[in-house]
C-alpha cells in the first residue's frame, strides 16, 4: 500500500490521522536526518507492522511516500479506525517538514 504522508515535527506529542488517502503526522522527534527513522518506528508502532516493511521516501518537502508492504486486509481495520485529522489550524500556517 502507498501513502502520501504530511509530517510536522517538534510537536508536543506523536500523533496520526487519516485524511481521506493520505495520513498526517506529527512527531516529537526535531534532531536533523532522523526524521526517516522515527517516523518508520512510529509508523510500525502505530499501524501494527514489522518496521522493515516499511519504506519512507520524500520526494517533495512536505510530503513523504510511504510503502507499506503488508496486507489490505490487515491495514484497512487499523486504518479506518484513525481519527480525522485535528482542526484547522495545526497543519495550515505551521512550518512542515
Amino acid at each position: 500500500m502507498h501513502f502520501t504522508v504530511r509530517v510536522k515535527t517538534g510537536t508536543h506529542r506523536d500523533g496520526l490521522w487519516r485524511d481521506g488517502p493520505d495520513l498526517l503526522v506529527h512527531l516529537r522527534d526535531e534532531s536533523t536526518g532522523r526524521h526517516h527513522e522515527h517516523l518508520q518506528r512510529f509508523l510500525a508502532g502505530s499501524l501494527r507492522v514489522a518496521k522493515g516493511l516499511i519504506t519512507v521516501r520524500r520526494p517533495q518537502p512536505p510530503a513523504y511516500q510511504v510503502t507499506i508492504r503488508a496486507q489490505p486486509a490487515d491495514l484497512e481495520p487499523i486504518l479506518d479506525s484513525l481519527p480525522i485529522p485535528p482542526s484547522a489550524g495545526l497543519f495550515d500556517d505551521e512550518p512542515i517538514l
